[in-house]
């Protein structure tokens, strides 16, 4: 992350060996989206209506 300057996207390519192409930081992405993702606004909504 430090050498792309916290940029995730080209610092998973670099990690992959492939800084330059999309594919294997779009199908990380798209992996955590689809199964560690939560909707900040789901949560604070969620976070108001306890209090």
């Amino acid at each position: 992350m430090d050498r792309e300057g916290g940029d995730l996207f080209r610092a998973l390519g670099r990690y992959n060996g492939s800084l330059g192409q999309a594919d294997y930081p779009n199908r990380v992405l798209a992996t955590w989206r689809k199964h560690w993702d939560y909707p900040i606004k789901k949560a604070v909504l969620a976070q108001k209506s306890v209090i």
